[in-house]
């Protein structure tokens, strides 16, 4: 009821009661035209002006039940023409476009042929029985099907309108989905990036921290020694920081230096030595001259995680071992330790493990991790040889 009142008291409700009084206004000119040429002696009646009066008056209500209103005006219009009284037909062209375009979409239109059909028959019966000139039931089939396909139209576009709007907002909602992919993918680089960074500059730095401060007493040169490994470790951090930093800047940065690569790996392993920890390496020689940044800063920061983990989590005395090779069809990378694995405060899924695999699995690789025999912890991952080749290797 209160949409009723309010389709009444917009806009289009103004309309529609001008377009009532507009008809009602014709139809009482045309009748009392129509009974002073034909019928002079006839004077109006009640009946006369509730034929003339009613179809205007109902028009006003076209939108809130086009169907009813369709049916009482072409009711109303085959009792005037009936009566012998003289009717425009503008009212019941108003209600078939309106049966159609404001309707239920198959019960308004079928409703609109039907009426349409009735009263056109109804106009070739007045030809038969009343003497009504032929031209008039083509005019009224002409109007009918005018309205008809007039109101199908507006239905039509509509229908389009809704169509493109649907498909602008599923598009809009495709980019945002999108957009936000992409943002949550380089989020979660950058993390990525930052923890290796940070973990790995941390861990070296303590154990060479703890080891200056265990040696200094006795043995100053040892001391100097770990200090300049922590120096070299913190300003290498930093530099890889400010790298991280400025990707989340707008403004362009002075150039940095490019994420380590494969060239590094064996500098890295030194770093790690100097902190104690006894690693063999095996790194293929046709890998050293990659010029895939890609896979060289996910080799890189494959052995970095890795080690990472030893220094915090293997103890003492614990040994490892470095493998990266390229075997038959697929790139094999592999560290492991002979150390005591992850401690009890690690499950193995922090964030170190997590960002390794998503860059193993981001080439297309696959990734495992977990404690070996014997003792110790192996993490080892495989890449298609593909992408190795398309970095220039056999």
């Amino acid at each position: 009821m209160l949409t009723v009142r309010r389709t009444l008291r917009s806009k289009v409700g103004w309309l529609d009661a001008s377009i009532a009084a507009a008809v009602v206004i014709l139809n009482v000119a045309a009748g009392l035209a129509f009974l002073a040429d034909e019928i002079p002696e006839r004077e109006p009646e009640p009946l006369f002006w509730a034929m003339a009066v009613l179809p205007g008056v109902l028009l006003y209500f076209r939108r809130v039940a086009p169907v009813a209103v369709l049916i009482a005006v072409s009711a109303l219009t085959m009792v005037t023409w009936a009566l012998g009284y003289a009717n425009v037909f503008l009212a019941a062209n108003v209600v078939l476009y309106s049966a159609v375009a404001h309707g239920p979409p198959t019960i308004g239109f079928r409703a609109a042929v039907a009426s349409a059909v009735l009263l056109t028959g109804f106009t070739l019966l007045g030809v038969v029985a009343a003497d009504v000139p032929l031209y008039v039931v083509g005019l009224v089939g002409l109007m009918s099907v005018a309205a008809i396909t007039l109101g199908s139209g507006v239905v039509a576009r509509e229908a389009y309108a809704r169509e493109v709007e649907l498909s602008a907002s599923e598009a809009a909602a495709h980019r945002l989905s999108r957009e936000a992919a992409a943002v949550a993918e380089e989020r979660n680089r950058l993390a990525r990036e930052l923890h290796d960074v940070v973990a790995h500059g941390l861990a070296v730095i303590s154990i060479q921290a703890s080891a200056a401060e265990r040696v200094l007493p006795s043995n100053p040169e040892a001391a100097a020694e770990a200090l300049a490994h922590i120096q070299h470790t913190a300003r290498a951090s930093l530099s890889d920081m400010r790298r991280v930093l400025a990707a989340l800047r707008s403004e362009a940065e002075a150039e940095l230096e490019p994420t380590p690569g494969l060239g590094a790996v064996a500098q890295l392993v030194r770093d790690v030595s100097a902190t104690g920890v006894d690693i063999d390496l095996l790194l293929d020689p046709r890998l050293t001259d990659s010029d895939d940044r890609t896979l060289g800063s996910t080799i890189f920061r494959f052995v970095q995680e890795a080690l990472t983990n030893v220094i915090k989590h293997g103890g003492p005395n614990a040994t490892v071992s470095v493998r990266v090779l390229h075997e038959a069809d697929t790139l094999h990378l592999g560290v492991s330790d002979t150390g005591r694995g992850l401690s009890a405060r690690s499950t193995g899924d922090g964030l170190g493990l997590s960002g390794m695999r998503e860059r193993i699995e981001l080439l297309g690789g696959s990734f495992s991790s977990g404690p070996r025999a014997g003792g110790g912890y192996r993490v080892t991952a495989r890449i298609p040889s593909a992408l190795v080749e398309r970095g220039g290797h056999a």
